[in-house]
């Protein structure tokens, strides 16, 4: 509707027309809203409590239960040294990519099947935020 039809409409139209602008605009703010942004200093305090009772993120650490992930972001699956890595993952032909890493953490077992790690984490931001700290540690 251009401003010339709006100034002579009658004022319900007028009324609505506002109304729909209204919803659009709040819709869209609530899309912003929603937007994860990953952030390498949440990911770090998310790795204290939820990864480094069985990995180790500094390089030339010792592993634990898992194995060290230093250098683990973009690179090609079960390449941390001294591991012993599962006959799954050791056939897996995979690189860490974001979507890769993204979907192994949130579903082990739907990237590699017979994978050790059970643990998962669900929450987008969370997992975002893990690969964001992963990502410094490469």
């Amino acid at each position: 509707m251009t401003g010339k039809q709006l100034a002579t409409a009658h004022p319900a139209i007028v009324l609505c027309f506002g109304a729909a602008l209204l919803v659009l605009a709040s819709a869209s703010a609530a899309m912003a809203d929603d937007e994860i942004v990953a952030d390498a200093t949440r990911g770090a305090e998310a790795f204290q409590k939820v990864c480094s009772a069985c990995h180790t993120i500094e390089k030339g650490a010792r592993r634990r239960v898992g194995p060290n992930l230093f250098g683990v972001a973009g690179a090609r699956i079960g390449q941390s040294q001294g591991y012993p890595y599962s006959a799954a993952f050791r056939a897996a032909d995979i690189t860490w990519d974001e979507e890769t890493l993204a979907d192994f953490l949130a579903a082990p077992g739907s990237v590699v099947r017979g994978t050790k790690m059970d643990w998962s984490v669900r929450d987008e931001q969370q997992i975002a935020d893990l690969i964001a700290f992963l990502k410094v540690y490469r």
